[in-house]
Parts: C-alpha cells; sequence; structure tokens
C-alpha cells in the first residue's frame, strides 16, 4: 500500500508543478485559469492524502513496545 501512496503522492506533485506552472500562462478570468486552479486545489488534496496515507502505513509497520526495554 505505501507503494501505491507514494505513487499517487508522485502524480499529485507532477500536478502541482504543472498547475502552478499553467498559472504564469493563463489569463484571470479565461476558462483555462479556472481549470488550472481546480487542478492545482485537486493535486494539494491529493498531495495531502498521499503524505497521511504514508504516515499511518508507516506508524503501523513500527513495532509496537510494551515499555520493558
Amino acid at each position: 500500500m505505501e507503494v501505491l501512496a507514494r505513487l499517487a503522492l508522485t502524480l499529485a506533485a507532477l500536478m502541482v508543478v504543472g498547475s502552478l506552472l499553467m498559472l504564469g500562462a493563463t489569463e484571470s478570468g479565461t476558462p483555462e485559469r479556472t481549470i488550472t486552479l481546480f487542478s492545482l486545489i485537486g493535486g494539494a488534496v491529493a498531495m495531502a492524502a498521499s503524505v497521511a496515507l504514508i504516515r499511518i502505513g508507516r506508524r503501523r509497520a513500527e513495532p509496537v513496545s510494551n515499555g520493558n526495554d
């Protein structure tokens, strides 16, 4: 599952970087700008979800300590 979350993180980062580059190339008030903003927001949400899944997966993989070390 961690591999899928890392793949999603990579794709989300690609979306965010592409959207940020397109923000400079599109004019305000155009449909292209609207699509770019939606892509930027979607990429940011996907990045946050991927990071959360990676952290949850790592936390579950850690061995549980009983305090008697």
